[in-house]
């Protein structure tokens, strides 16, 4: 495999004859000899690929070059859709035409025939006002062969009707459906298992992984190794599927649910179910709406009003055993009312877990949203999960991200997910020109962050800064506080760039116009830190409000750092540093995105300067010019300013 490596990534090889712009870069070439060797001889492999390598491919080729069945997990379906859709095809064409791939996504993007067939029965459809709609599906629903969504363009992203067919493992009745041999997700779990490669996101990926021994809910065959792209997000991905969720959306679900059926079924006398459904739904409302509704996530333990709920959930878990055996009664009557059965049984051991809470390994907590309460049960540390479910299992483990070392030091990575010591590492260089396309700006003369005055003197950094980089700016925050107060700020001071804020419109929709407005400045946080590709003379300047450490009070964070004292190691050199030196790498990342871009990162946080963590912070830079004076700032974007400006089509 080694020699054919050589072959293919090498200057006059095939890549080089085939594809459109390549370039031979070493670190690729050393990336997807690292991934061949792991995939030959079995074993994890840690892989820091910086932006621009090509690492995409350095480890598609040596995947298929393996003949083994390999499970590629993205961070975003947009990074899937791009693989399935660009490199897969070109690979085929290219490299082995017999390779067989299927991209797979959550079991809600595809259509339940069962649940379809049976809404269109119900005499409601046409009181709903989507009898139009339905029909148009249906007309679709004659002619696809896949059952997945996204062939419907015209169908809004949040349209509530997709959610009353589409496919769920909570109402799914398994073999015993009449539609089971024509199911979609039966057809699609058929064709995965005869292909050599399935690509899939990090999502679907960790809800099949804690659903395996669930019938109803996996649905990726077995594989043989598994590539994580963007493998930094996978302690917060699997965090959420490794642990369990409740709201009261799961009590109207399966009330719904049976109601509908009992109409389905044309249960005789269902008025003593009936009953228990509407006793059920008012104590699920009463819990529920026992919690106070302030923003924030917060301990269970923490909720003054914790007695009460526990009296209200007994009443609840003994609502629910009653109607277990009403169902249990009725289980002749339609495929469906098993699975309710099920699911009213599962519902009352996961109420019973946050009644009882008695898993020193989890930590409680419950926050607001928009559609309500919702309970959690959090993992505190998910690296025990990985390596029952995942590291004993699969021998090649293959992650890879820009953002996986300290440094060369893999170790954060490392005891977050509970890699094997057998595990290999590897950090590649970049091929981009930091020194001479870089400076990071860090001033001195400016408050601490918690500082009452910190948000305005921070606008007035920022002013100085995008008048110097004539806008061109991604302005990254670490809350929603300080960017909607900045954003008020900047607006009233006259700027002549166009002000752009996450949170007006879709995050894609922001994107666009960003892009297409040269000169503009958007401000934005959370997602925005990460996954954002904007290269070209659109983004020219990323500046930073502070340190990017995780919110001090939230509950999962506060449960790992207490189990990391009760290990007798410091949380915050173990955890919160490294954690936030991460964070921040993702962060600069966004502004050198190929060979030809050029810029400046602002980091407005003076504790760079004043702790002793600071020095990891700036050693995880790129090596580049690093300054606290604007004047240097200013006079990098005058450098070959007139070149670079036509260059790059910005009209001066």
């Amino acid at each position: 495999m080694f020699e054919k490596l050589k072959q293919i990534f090498s200057d006059n090889g095939l890549l080089s004859g085939s594809l459109a712009g390549f370039e031979f870069r070493e670190s690729q070439l050393a990336m997807a000899l690292a991934v061949g060797e792991a995939l030959q001889e079995g074993k994890p492999l840690l892989v820091e690929a910086p932006t621009g390598i090509g690492k995409t491919l350095a480890y598609l080729v040596p995947a298929i070059l393996s003949k083994k069945r390999v499970a590629v997990s993205t961070g975003t379906k947009n990074l899937q859709d791009q693989i399935f859709e660009k490199d897969i095809p070109f690979l085929r064409r290219h490299l082995d035409s017999s390779v067989k791939v299927i991209c797979v996504k959550g079991r809600k993007n595809y259509l339940c025939r069962r649940r379809f067939l049976s809404l269109l029965k119900q005499p409601t459809v046409i009181s709903m006002g989507a009898d139009q709609t339905l029909k148009r599906i249906y007309s679709w629903y004659k002619t696809t062969s896949t059952g997945d969504r996204a062939e419907i363009e015209w169908l809004p992203d949040d349209s509530p009707l997709w959610a009353e067919i589409s496919s769920s493992s909570d109402q799914c009745v398994g073999s015993e459906c009449k539609y089971y041999k024509g199911c979609f997700i039966t057809k699609l779990k058929q064709r995965a298992s005869s292909c050599d490669l399935f690509i899939v996101n990090h999502h679907l990926f960790f809800a099949d992984l804690s659903l395996k021994q669930d019938e109803f809910g996996a649905v990726l065959p077995g594989y043989e190794a598994v590539v994580f792209d963007e493998a930094h997000q996978l302690d917060n991905v699997a965090t959420n599927y490794f642990g369990f969720e409740l709201s009261l959306l799961k009590f109207l679900e399966l009330v719904r649910d049976i109601r509908k059926e009992l109409q389905v079924a044309r249960v005789s006398e269902p008025e003593r179910v009936n009953l228990k459904l509407e006793e059920l739904e008012t104590e699920a409302r009463k819990y529920f709406g026992a919690f106070d509704r302030s923003p924030g996530r917060k301990r269970l333990e923490s909720f003054e009003g914790l007695g009460d709920l526990l009296e209200l959930g007994g009443k609840i878990c003994e609502k629910l055993n009653s109607l277990a055996g009403e169902l249990a009664l009725l289980e002749s009557a339609s495929p469906a009312f098993p699975a309710c059965h099920r699911r009213t049984l599962d519902l009352t051991r996961l109420l019973e877990t946050f009644m009882l809470r008695e898993d020193p390994d989890l930590v409680y907590w419950y926050e607001t949203r928009r559609r309500g309460v919702f309970l959690h049960a959090s993992p505190i540390n998910v690296s025990s999960h990985l390596e029952k479910l995942l590291f004993r299992k699969v021998g090649p483990v293959i992650l890879t991200s820009a953002t996986l070392a300290i440094g060369k030091d893999f170790s954060f990575i490392r005891q977050c997910l509970g890699i094997p010591e057998n595990a290999g590492e590897i950090v590649l260089s970049s091929h981009f020109d930091f020194e001479k396309n870089l400076i990071v700006y860090v001033p001195r003369d400016i408050p601490e962050p918690h500082a009452p005055d910190f948000i305005a003197e921070f606008c007035k950094k920022v002013l100085e800064l995008i008048m110097i980089s004539q806008g061109r700016a991604l302005i990254l925050f670490t809350s929603y506080r300080n960017m909607e107060e900045a954003y008020r700020i900047l607006s009233g001071k006259n700027l002549p760039y166009r002000l752009l804020m996450q949170g007006e419109k879709p995050k894609s929709t922001l994107l666009g116009e960003f892009k297409e407005d040269i000169h503009s400045v958007l401000l934005a946080t959370g997602s925005f830190w990460e996954g954002v590709d904007v290269p070209g003379p659109s983004l020219s300047s990323v500046i930073i409000d502070k340190l990017p450490f995780e919110v001090p009070s939230d509950p999962v964070l506060v449960a790992r750092l207490e189990r990391l004292r009760e290990e007798g190691k410091d949380p915050f050199w173990h955890y919160q540093v490294p954690q936030a030196v991460l964070s921040l790498k993702q962060g600069v990342g966004r502004l050198i995105r190929t060979v030809e871009d050029r810029g400046m990162v602002g980091i407005m946080d003076v504790r760079i300067w004043k702790k002793a963590y600071g020095r990891k912070f700036m050693a995880s830079l790129p090596e580049c010019t690093k300054t606290t004076n604007l004047d240097d700032v200013a006079r990098f974007f005058r450098a070959d300013s007139v070149d670079s400006f036509s260059r790059n089509g910005v009209s001066r």
